[in-house]
Parts: structure tokens; sequence; C-alpha cells
């Protein structure tokens, strides 16, 4: 039987950390929480196609609808309008939580990025974001996993 290493638990944990821009999945409904997101915030939404990421900036439109307190963006933000433009506190879509979509607090850095580009998009490798995200160590220590990412 495999078991789980120190090394592969570092490694995913950096992973989703560099995914997410620097807040792991798990924190992402703390966040929000202590965080309360208003009217008009940028935020950013994520969706992930084989290796690569593709981020989207887009506005809130009710930071707080219904008992449990979903947060509605705008739905303008990439290919995935089917998706719906509803997120739960934990990030996840609420019309495909299982989906790779996921609702993320604003990144100076990415939301720079995303700016620039004509799409309103920021297609990037896993390696890429990583090296954006991630402190030099934690990005060499991911790269000499020698992983398909």
């Amino acid at each position: 039987m495999k078991t789980i290493e120190d090394g592969d638990i570092r490694y995913f944990t950096l992973l989703d950390k560099a995914k997410n821009l620097g807040l792991p999945e798990k924190s992402m409904k703390k966040y929000f929480y202590d965080n309360p997101p208003q009217i008009g915030q940028e935020v950013i939404i994520r969706t992930g196609k084989m290796s690569n990421m593709i981020y989207s900036i887009t506005t809130i439109i009710n930071p707080s609808r219904s008992i449990q307190k979903r947060i509605v963006v705008n739905h303008n933000y990439t290919s995935n309008r089917y998706l719906g433009n509803s997120f739960y506190r934990s990030g996840k879509n609420c019309y495909a939580p299982n989906s790779k979509v996921r609702l993320l607090p604003y990144h100076k850095k990415v939301g720079t990025m995303i700016k620039k580009s004509k799409t309103n998009q920021l297609r990037i490798s896993i390696p890429d974001i990583c090296k954006i995200i991630l402190t030099e160590d934690e990005y060499e220590f991911v790269m000499s996993q020698r992983r398909i990412i």
C-alpha cells in the first residue's frame, strides 16, 4: 500500500497555495467571513483546464445573498458562463461545486497582469503561477519534484 510522505503533502499544499493565489483552499471560507466582500469589489475567478489556469477579474454584485450568504458576481467572466454567477463563501461555484471554477480574493500582481491582457483573462501554466506566487524556496521545491503539472 502506498503511503503519503511529508514531501507529497508539502508539494500538494504548495500547488494549492499557488493556484489559489497564496490562500489555501481550506482557508477560503474563513477569509471571506473575516473579510466580508462589498458590492463592486473586484475578485478573481479561477478556472482550470489540464495543466493551465485561467484567471479573470469580475466584480461582486451581491455580497450576501440568502441565508447562506452566497456571493454573487457579475456574469462576465471566462467561457464558463453556464456555471452561474453564485459562489459559496468557500469559493466553490454553487451550481458546480466540484468543478475547477473558484472565486478568489483579488491578488494585486495577478490582477495587474489580467488587466493588461486584451481578453480580461490570464492563461498561465501551473509552473508559471507557482513562480509568481510562491517564495523562491517553495518554487524550487515544487520544481524539484519532477512531476507532471
